[in-house]
């Protein structure tokens, strides 16, 4: 994942929604998202979540905040030129991750959210 559009990719608040990824959760699977610098390094103490710590929106979906207020749910702290990678662990199968991460890049943007 990367900053999304202007004022996310310079570390101002903004939020990632997405829906669950076809994962062998009775296997224990999880997916995870770990954050770095636009050097890449971690730059952050809060800088990663995944799906055993993160809390679910009420229709299932997760949204994740960057750099937002501290009453923002799972919220995650960036730097200016921030990028992430979204990992999945013990999917189902290759075509349903390249699937999920195809849908990801089209129809979930990162954007920035008014305070």
């Amino acid at each position: 994942i990367s900053g999304g559009d202007e004022g996310a990719k310079q570390g101002e608040c903004s939020s990632f929604s997405f829906p669950v990824p076809d994962l062998q959760y009775d296997r224990k699977g999880y997916w995870s998202i770990t954050l770095y610098s636009g050097e890449g390094w971690v730059e952050t103490e809060n800088f990663n979540t995944n799906s055993l710590t993160t809390d679910p929106n009420d229709d299932g979906t997760y949204t994740i905040h960057f750099s937002c207020d501290a009453d923002a749910i799972n919220n995650l702290e960036v730097v200016p030129n921030w990028s992430g990678l979204f990992r999945t662990y013990l999917p189902t199968s290759v075509e349903g991750t390249l699937a999920f991460s195809e849908d990801l890049i089209a129809n979930h943007p990162i954007v920035s959210v008014a305070q």
